[in-house]
C-alpha cells in the first residue's frame, strides 16, 4: 500500500526542509520503523505551497497515521 499527504508550507520555507534537524530525525524515525519493508519519500511540490509526504509499507492504516504525522510535524515547522 501507499498513502499521500500534503503539508501546508510557505513556499520560501520549502528549502528548510532537509535542513530542519526535528524534520530529519522524524522522518529518519519513520523510515526505521518501516524495517526494510517500505520506504519514506518527502518532496516539495514544485507548482503549489505544499510538501508531499508518501509512504509505502504493509499496513496502510498505520502508513496513513504516520504520514499525517510527518506531514502535521512539516506544517507546524514550516507552515
Amino acid at each position: 500500500p501507499q498513502v499521500l499527504v500534503n503539508a501546508r508550507v510557505k513556499n520560501e520555507n520549502k528549502p528548510l526542509l532537509k535542513t530542519n534537524e526535528v524534520i530529519t530525525a522524524e522522518i529518519a524515525k519513520t523510515e526505521a520503523s518501516l524495517n526494510g519493508m517500505g520506504r519514506v519519500l518527502i518532496r516539495p511540490s514544485g507548482t503549489e505551497p505544499v510538501v508531499r509526504v508518501m509512504l509505502e509499507g504493509n499496513d496502510k492504516e498505520a502508513l496513513r497515521k504516520q504520514a499525517q504525522a510527518l506531514a502535521d510535524l512539516i506544517t507546524d515547522l514550516l507552515g
